[in-house]
């Protein structure tokens, strides 16, 4: 996942007399985000250890109110969020007190439809405040994500999405053996036979405390190529024998089921917590 970050004070002041004006300001005022996935929730601070922020620049207390919304309008290259509930928080309100600070994090949940992938989207973000004495400030933010590539990357021109699923979601293995089989199924949603060759490589994202690691030496599939009827499925025995440097670590690694024209199942990551 790849972040840019406009650092820039929005603020919004309430229409107030004099001595009692109220406002709200952020430094989340342009975020744009990609690499998401559908069928996932991505959490903003598990990659980046950025939370929505929000402070009171007013002089009394308030409580201000966490929304998604869909914009009028989005930038180029993107579309406005479908449905706004995909954005969520992990705390919808704010309790300020005059020049306090607070923040949430920011959730995307996706749901796990394919045709999501190479799709580009904005949503706006809005703290308003409550119990302000009749009052109101606000403070707007935009939100935009990618699942897949960004927009204009070179991979998302591929015919990159298969209706399939490889696993029910990432994988995180705790007090995992050096040694170890763990089984995964591949279900296809297609309506053609599928042959999918999978491999394993460095898990391009990880959360803070993993390494990101090289496994196609130490990571063997079996069978290394599905063959999968219309709508069936199968199970993939995933063995791995880690080199004795990687224990004791935490370590991540993905994991892609591909067709031979580049289509490929969404990329499933496995965390394991060597002993």
């Amino acid at each position: 996942m790849t972040r840019a970050l406009t650092l820039l004070a929005a603020v919004l002041l309430g229409a107030a007399p004099a001595g009692a004006q109220i406002g709200l300001a952020t430094s989340f005022v342009e975020v744009s985000i990609d690499g998401l996935e559908p069928g996932r929730v991505h959490g903003l601070a598990d990659f980046s250890e950025l939370e929505y922020p929000v402070r009171n620049l007013g002089g009394k207390a308030v409580e201000a109110l966490l929304k998604a919304e869909r914009p009028a309008r989005a930038a180029p290259f993107y579309e406005p969020i479908p449905d706004p509930a995909w954005i969520r928080f992990s705390s919808a309100a704010l309790k300020l007190q005059p020049g306090a600070s607070a923040s949430a994090e920011v959730l995307i949940a996706l749901p796990d439809d394919p045709r999501l992938f190479g799709r580009h989207f904005e949503a706006s973000i809005w703290a308003r405040t409550r119990g302000a004495g009749g009052l109101a400030a606000g403070v707007r933010s935009r939100l935009r994500f990618s699942v897949g590539p960004p927009p204009g990357a070179p991979e998302e021109r591929a015919p990159r999405s298969l209706a399939c699923l490889l696993g029910p979601e990432d994988v995180h293995v705790r007090r995992a053996k050096p040694a170890h089989r763990l089984s995964l199924r591949v279900a296809s949603r297609e309506s053609l036979p599928l042959e999918l060759l999978v491999r394993a490589f460095p898990a391009p994202k990880v959360p803070r405390g993993f390494q990101p690691v090289e496994p196609s030496a130490w990571v063997i599939f079996k069978p290394a190529r599905l063959r999968l009827a219309p709508k069936g499925s199968a199970v993939l025995e995933l063995e791995w024998a880690a080199p004795a440097e990687l224990r004791g670590r935490r370590v991540a690694f993905a994991l892609r089921a591909e067709a031979s024209d580049g289509r490929a199942c969404p990329t499933r990551r496995v965390f394991l917590d060597l002993e």
